[in-house]
């Protein structure tokens, strides 16, 4: 296998060759190796990562880790203990990895040829943030360029649905939700996959735009855009570098928790919470198309207030603020609390990527 695997190298390396002396195009090869670093040129993550040359820690729904390897087996190298994570195997759903504190060396089997590999990570950051420290490979094992990025890049800001708060839970009275919460299959994600574009979850379950869910007052100190400069949820020190990954688009879905228990805040509170908001997203990213989304299972108050939000910044001379409302689930696709299952978070991706690309008309 090593022998085959440095022909095909070569013959890569080759090929690359002509195409820089035809067209001018960076060569990146691949290397026989059996230990990746946080740092290497051959891992690529989606999402806010701090990185360090001793490792990568991350803590929003929906990180991943990704990599293309020719190896009879891959050990992932991550301290963690609260969250799991999905890995995808060329595209496939393969196992899925629950961390434990007494454990941080997960192997997965791979079999023979060259594989593209992905770890997401399923929880949101309530469930805490991991230290990625490398991955391990079997001897004679061959690297490859990842899979090149997708296309586009979106941001979604949110809450519990953004993050998949109990989408895949086989009742309403689920216990602890860990086992059934995941990001890759929320209608963000899948949005984001219909559209080609990489997606950054900036969401975390139970805040609102300006007030938190059961909060006793109409406003609460740490809504959720307390938290969007930061690249992890709990940790001041490692602010957010807004310059490192400029999303295209952004979809903000809040409003939820602000309305679901009393005391609901007052229109001006919630208006005026949202323009703030809106001029934090434009001062670190421009004028992007922004998607304020509401949900028909949020409450006629919620999503009459988000139009008026979107009227009032469009009459402002704002074109780039959109309104798009979702359809809520049905009584088949509850799953933890109440919250909607997969099958409802495909129907929500579905119009909602709709809606995105009418506007936005990216090239298929």
């Amino acid at each position: 296998m090593t022998l085959k695997n440095n022909k095909l190298c070569k013959l890569t390396l080759l090929m690359k060759i002509a195409s820089v002396i035809l067209i001018a195009l960076p060569l990146l090869s691949c290397k026989s190796s059996t230990f990746l670093s946080p740092t290497d040129s051959y891992i690529n993550y989606d999402g806010r990562v701090h990185l360090t040359e001793e490792f990568a820690e991350f803590g929003w729904a929906g990180t991943q880790i990704r990599f293309k390897v020719s190896s009879s087996e891959v050990a992932i190298k991550l301290s963690d203990g609260n969250n799991d994570y999905n890995v995808i195997i060329d595209n496939e759903f393969h196992s899925i990895i629950s961390t434990t504190y007494d454990n941080n060396r997960y192997v997965i089997p791979l079999e023979a040829g060259v594989h593209s590999v992905a770890i997401t990570k399923r929880n949101g950051p309530n469930f805490g943030s991991a230290v990625f420290e490398g991955i391990e490979l079997a001897p004679g094992s061959w690297v490859y360029p990842a899979d090149a990025d997708p296309s586009h890049k979106i941001e979604f800001i949110g809450d519990s649905w953004t993050v998949g708060y109990g989408n895949e839970g086989p009742s309403l009275q689920c216990g602890s939700y860990r086992p059934y919460e995941n990001s890759f299959n929320s209608f963000a994600s899948i949005a984001a996959r219909q559209l080609n574009a990489e997606a950054h979850l900036i969401a975390i379950t139970g805040r609102g735009l300006v007030r938190n869910y059961g909060d006793d007052n109409t406003t609460s100190e740490r809504p959720m855009p307390f938290y969007y400069n930061r690249t992890i949820k709990d940790r001041t020190d490692v602010p957010w570098g807004f310059d490192q990954w400029k999303p295209d688009a952004i979809v903000v879905k809040l409003g939820t928790n602000d309305h679901t228990t009393a005391p609901v805040p007052s229109d001006d509170e919630f208006s005026n919470g949202y323009s703030d908001f809106i001029e934090t997203i434009e001062a670190v990213n421009g004028r992007v198309p922004i998607f304020l989304v509401a949900d028909e299972d949020s409450g006629i108050l919620n999503s009459n207030r988000i139009q008026a939000v979107v009227q009032a910044q469009r009459d402002g001379g704002k074109n780039n603020i959109h309104y798009v409302l979702l359809p809520g689930p049905t009584e088949d696709q509850l799953g933890c609390d109440y919250h909607p299952l997969v099958t409802s978070h495909q129907v929500m991706a579905d119009v909602l990527a709709s809606e995105m690309q009418n506007i936005l008309q990216w090239d298929e």
